[in-house]
């Protein structure tokens, strides 16, 4: 398990990034605040600074660099060097202006600390640390020209420190390591900032990958998978559960074995969630526990075992709970950071709306499938089960019976009984012919009162058994006793070529038994080029043989 630190590293979009460009214009919209600021205080404060030679060297300061800005940016490359020779020529500029000014008395060095912060920040740290390094050599020169006489100390300067002689020299610590302690202390902030960025940049890029791994899932359980692997990989040294709308456990990481549920507290029952998990779903808002109670949380307490430092997050969408998000922030935390646990809901709420999304995906689909009244399979998908049932049988050459029951003179039943009682029919219908078929079969309402059986491997010797005891289980499932049912089989490949010809020879043995009197079965006879009537026939023979097993219970 890797952390963000151990993660490899990922190269942001240039999108993402400051360029260039952007980080040198406003180094150099600073530089011209500073020269403006420089110039405002020689002619608001003559006594301070002599305002003829700091405005003939600011503005040539001031054109310089905007020239090197310019040919910077013409020759269309990075120019570390251009960039170099101007930040130079920044920090001689400003130790000129403070030395003119007072040198350490001069109210003007502020200027040169805000340059240095600005490039620490702007530029990079090194860039700063460097420069301020170049600012301290320069102080130090000055202080060392000035105690051998080479350069004199301005009358200035001796306005500023009366009786204080060569002040240069006694304030030259000073003004040697102020640069450097000024650049130090930005620098260390920036470098606190900087790996916070690159903290939460490293958790949303978590948080990115997981919503990525989400579009990609299949439904709600493998979402809730996601989730629990997310965070644990996001996490390190925790457990995860995610828990379903009911409170039972949809996902853990690390896996446990399956155990036993907990026995319930005194006083409360196993359907009862635990206290901790009713109240995050009741305020619909994240609890922190230092420990779980057995007592009141048992289902949790079980789960984790001496677990600390306990994260419960609602899970909800769209108003409606789709579970929640638990997680242990490690034994050997004190507390989780503010940041970690919103970070924590973002993981539970991109979670959540794809579960919920995936739920209601499904039930679209269970919807779309099945037939509103009686559950079963609709029309649709009778047709896409049908084709692929027949075509499975063209490649492995196993036969597939059809069976179409229809009810007997439903419409008088609608007519005598009323339609809530048809309704019920149906709907009995419906679950007894579920209830009698093999698992791979299928069974679907055709269109009103008719239904369809698909038996995939099923002969037309074991059709006529199979289909004789659904019809009549069937009948003996519904509320009205005197409801009868009539059947009609077909088989591929004996008695038809393909689905559409499978419907119609069964549909057609239906009708015979309608013909014939109802309330029976008729199976079509192998296939012939043209259906007539002596391709139907009543399934007596077969039923009745002696050593048939159905023969005495389903006789003709």
């Amino acid at each position: 398990m890797t952390t963000g630190a151990d993660a490899p590293e990922r190269t942001a979009p240039s999108s993402e990034m400051v360029s260039l460009e952007e980080r040198m214009g406003s180094l150099h919209l600073i530089r011209v605040g500073l020269s403006v600021v420089v110039l405002t205080t020689a002619f608001t404060a003559p006594g301070l600074v002599a305002s003829r030679d700091v405005l003939a060297v600011s503005l040539a300061y001031i054109g310089v660099s905007t020239l090197v800005e310019i040919a910077r940016r013409v020759t269309g490359q990075r120019g570390l060097r251009l960039i170099t020779l101007v930040l130079l020529l920044d920090a001689a500029y400003l130790s000129w202006v403070a030395y003119v000014s007072g040198g350490a008395a001069s109210p003007l060095r502020f200027l040169l600390y805000v340059h240095l912060v600005a490039v620490t920040l702007i530029a990079s740290r090194r860039t700063g640390l460097k420069l301020a390094a170049w600012c301290s050599l320069l102080f130090l020169a000055t202080s060392y020209a000035q105690a051998a006489d080479i350069l004199p100390l301005r009358e200035l300067v001796t306005a500023w420190l009366p009786g204080h002689g060569n002040a240069f020299a006694a304030v030259a610590p000073v003004m040697v390591s102020a640069p450097l302690l000024v650049t130090v202390v930005a620098a260390g902030l920036s470098a606190l900032s900087e790996r916070e960025l690159r903290r939460r940049s490293v958790d949303l890029e978590r948080l990115a990958e997981m919503a990525r791994e989400l579009d990609r899932s299949g439904d709600a359980d493998d979402a809730t998978t996601v989730l629990a692997a997310s965070v644990a990989r996001w996490l390190v040294d925790c457990r995860v559960v995610v828990l379903g709308p009911s409170g039972e456990v949809a996902a853990m990481v690390p896996a446990v074995p399956e155990r036993p549920p907990p026995p319930p507290p005194a006083g409360r029952s196993l359907a009862q969630p635990d206290e901790i998990l009713s109240r995050a779903w009741s305020e619909r808002r994240s609890q922190l526990v230092r420990t779980l109670q057995p007592n009141a949380d048992p289902l949790l307490a079980t789960l984790l075992p001496d677990a600390r430092n306990v994260v419960l997050v609602p899970m909800s969408a769209e108003g409606e709970l789709v579970g929640a998000l638990v997680v242990e922030y490690g034994r050997g935390r004190d507390r989780i950071r503010r940041w970690t646990l919103a970070v924590v809901e973002r993981f539970a709420a991109h979670a959540a709306l794809v579960i919920h999304n995936a739920m209601l995906l499904k039930e679209i689909r269970r919807l779309a499938a099945t037939d509103g009244l009686t559950g079963i399979a609709n029309r649709r998908t009778f047709e896409e089960t049908l084709a692929r049932e027949i075509s499975r049988a063209e490649r492995t050459g196993n036969p597939v019976t059809l069976v179409m029951i229809d009810v007997d003179r439903f419409k008088r039943l609608n007519d005598e009984r009323g339609h809530q009682v048809g309704d019920a029919v149906l709907q009995a219908l419906g679950s007894g012919l579920s209830e009698n078929l093999r698992p791979f079969d299928t069974v679907a309402r055709y269109g009103g009162e008719e239904f369809a059986v698909i038996m995939p491997g099923c002969t037309v010797e074991e059709s006529v058994i199979a289909a004789e005891r659904i019809r009549r289980r069937a009948v003996a499932s519904t509320p009205v006793p005197e409801v009868t049912l009539s059947a009609g089989a077909a088989t591929f490949p004996d008695s038809a070529r393909d689905a559409s010809e499978l419907v119609g020879r069964a549909d057609a043995a239906l009708y015979e038994s309608k013909r014939a009197g109802r309330d029976r079965l008729t199976i079509a006879d192998p296939a012939a080029d043209a259906l007539t009537e002596d391709d139907l026939r009543e399934p007596s023979a077969i039923l009745n043989q002696p050593d048939s097993p159905e023969a005495v219970m389903f006789p003709g």
